[in-house]
């Protein structure tokens, strides 16, 4: 399997007002902005004091998937309603400081690479699998980390890389209309574990 050629980002959909004006800001500069977190307590904290070798802290990254159908989607899967996914263009693989991580990077054994080395040497297949609850805990401990390998880029992303939306429910398309989204925007029940 090859790479897909877009990363997600999981957000709350009331944030989607600041990013269009302000773009994915990194964990660090989002502290300075009104927003939501679904994101999971133990795992940032462990992120907090992490740094990726030679370079910054990950909560001075803007984190996005390789597949957004991951576990920490499926802790979250209730928050579908309030839920959206950004598809982001992998142009942001050319930005100045970009890293990626071959699985979760709060992990202790993940590494840390050159975005098109990473594309070169990165399981697709474990990546993109849509279940990693195998009887094999050695297997399934690899594909969970695998399944939410990253990439990090510096900073904050601006919002003419996001190229569109991804929501559970039909019902949810006229909030993000009625706060002007300019971009595609798709129903897939299954990303979000419907």
């Amino acid at each position: 399997m090859q790479f897909r050629n877009e990363l997600y980002y999981i957000t709350p959909i009331v944030n989607i007002a600041s990013i269009m004006e302000e773009g994915v800001l990194c964990h660090k500069l989002a502290e300075n902005v009104q927003h939501d977190s679904i994101a999971l307590e133990d795992v940032q904290k462990r992120r907090e004091g992490k740094k990726v070798p030679n370079a910054r802290h990950l909560h001075e990254y803007v984190n996005f998937y390789f597949n957004a159908r991951n576990p920490m989607m499926y802790l979250r899967r209730n928050l579908y309603k309030e839920t959206c996914v950004l598809s982001i263009s992998a142009d942001v693989l050319s930005l100045p400081g970009v890293v990626v991580s071959d699985m979760n990077a709060a992990r202790d054994l993940c590494r840390f690479m050159e975005p098109f080395k990473a594309l070169e040497i990165l399981d697709f297949d474990m990546i993109y699998t849509k279940n990693w609850n195998v009887s094999d805990n050695s297997l399934k401990y690899k594909l969970q980390g695998a399944v939410c390998a990253e990439v990090l880029v510096p900073n904050s992303v601006a919002y003419n890389y996001i190229q569109s939306v991804h929501i559970a429910d039909q019902s949810i398309e006229a909030s993000l209309i009625e706060l002007d989204f300019d971009k595609q925007i798709i129903c897939d029940a299954d990303m979000f574990f419907r």
